[in-house]
């Protein structure tokens, strides 16, 4: 199930497919040692957990849905640059690149190798999937997934009380409820309370 304001956020990137206001990066400094492996499969593990960072939204009939592939591995691109300002460049061209919404998750990670023990975390997400405050979830259980795997210990996340599918299918069902009730009352007189007295 699609929410609307993930419908709204498909059709204005079907207008204009290059604009990049509805694209949320976030980018790291990493200084020490990385265990690059650990990093990518506490990114498969983050998805494992987070469907909405394993969901593609092709078209059918005219109409965006919503296909969550299963978990799996979360493709992380590693990269070697010789100098910050490099890595810079490459974050701003991987964020400013448009995301095809249908054909894969719109989520793309970027590790960038500057030394052995030094690396830039660049992480672009559409807004489709997330936002800024989503962003900070998703890289706090990044944090926990990546200490767990590097100890050999399962990760340590707290339950989540909701799921993005759960609130779509909560925000359709209560969009259906007014308009149900837009239909019952259609004709009815207005009432005229006194509003106006405390």
């Amino acid at each position: 199930m699609i929410s609307l304001g993930q419908e709204r956020l498909w059709f204005l990137q079907r207008l204009d497919p290059a604009d990049p206001a509805y694209r949320v990066a976030v980018v790291r400094r990493l200084r020490g040692p990385l265990d690059a492996g650990a990093l990518t499969g506490a990114f498969a593990d983050v998805a494992a957990r987070h469907e909405s960072l394993r969901t593609r939204f092709p078209e059918d009939d005219g109409q965006p849905v919503a296909v969550v592939d299963p978990p799996g591995r979360v493709p992380v691109e590693l990269i070697d640059l010789a100098t910050p300002e490099q890595a810079e460049r490459l974050c701003e061209q991987r964020t400013n690149t448009p995301f095809e919404l249908g054909a894969a998750p719109p989520l793309r990670i970027t590790l960038i190798r500057l030394a052995g023990d030094d690396h830039v975390l660049c992480v672009v997400l559409h807004h489709i999937i997330g936002d800024g405050w989503s962003l900070n979830v998703l890289m706090d259980d990044l944090a926990r997934c990546y200490a767990a795997r590097v100890h050999g210990t399962p990760p340590e996340l707290p339950e989540l009380p909701v799921t993005y599918a759960g609130y779509a299918d909560g925000q359709r069902a209560a969009d259906a409820g007014v308009g149900y009730w837009t239909g019952r009352l259609a004709g009815a007189t207005p009432l005229d309370l006194p509003a106006d007295r405390p």
